[in-house]
């Protein structure tokens, strides 16, 4: 051992013993191959489809209620969202299986319009205003559903009103991306998709039909904007104009 000014140094031979590696076998693989079934093996069973209102609105579906300007596409989500809070049937036709809250943002109206248009169909079918309780309105002057502020702000909405209907009049007016974008309204769809599924929400929008079609072309494909509109629903409802009487509406429902 030398001393330093600082420290002691120690100096010693050490000898190395090299330790050779010693390769050990992996542990057999135990995983199996996938579990494959003949066809024949499997059984039918027919899907039940669970009902909002029966025959035309699925539990937890999204959808559009779409037509030509001016055929009453406000009036019949009013008519279907009265029929959701008090459990009457929608077009005094169709059974309502489930009751419940329902939120809906009309971007063309007025509250006291939509009100006014409610009671009148409320009216007609024997309903107080107190019935409607559980009819609720967003009170906002704009929504973007393509803006992630504005999506979070539903969601929050959603999560403290527990709604089992949002619906939004017109899609246009609520989606500010490029309708006929597929990219753009894809992402946005598929948004509201996620979020329908998270929350256990149905989602109900109206949208205008303006393209124009073969004669044999589904109705959905005349929706205006990109094909993700159609692919989009559960459930459509299509209001057309008849041709005998320009007054008279035909209702078509798509599943």
């Amino acid at each position: 051992m030398r001393e330093s000014n600082d420290c002691p140094i120690i100096e010693e031979e050490v000898d190395v013993l090299t330790v050779p590696t010693v390769m050990t076998a992996a542990p057999e693989n135990k995983l199996t191959g996938f579990t494959v079934k003949s066809l024949c093996d499997i059984p039918v069973v027919p899907p039940v489809p669970e009902w909002l209102v029966e025959g035309v609105l699925p539990k937890f579906g999204c959808g559009i209620i779409g037509g030509k300007p001016k055929v009453r596409k406000t009036w019949a989500v009013l008519d279907l969202l009265v029929s959701i809070v008090t459990g009457t049937k929608f077009f005094g036709k169709y059974e309502v299986l489930q009751s419940g809250t329902i939120l809906v943002f009309c971007a063309e109206d007025s509250e006291s319009s939509l009100k006014r248009r409610v009671l009148n169909i409320a009216k007609t079918r024997g309903l107080t205003e107190e019935a409607l309780a559980n009819f609720k309105f967003i009170s906002a002057n704009r929504i973007d559903l393509s803006d992630p502020k504005d999506f979070q702000r539903l969601v929050r909405t959603i999560d403290e009103h527990k709604p089992i209907i949002v619906a939004m009049d017109p899609l246009r007016r609520v989606v500010s991306v490029d309708e006929n974008s597929s990219k753009a309204i894809g992402e946005t769809l598929s948004q509201i998709r996620s979020l329908q599924r998270e929350k256990n929400v149905g989602f109900i929008f109206t949208h205008h039909m303006g393209k124009r079609g073969a004669k044999d072309a589904n109705l959905g494909d005349l929706f205006r904007g990109s094909s993700d509109f159609h692919s989009f629903g559960d459930f459509n409802i299509y209001m057309t104009p008849t041709k005998d009487d320009p007054e008279a509406v035909k209702v078509t429902f798509e599943l």
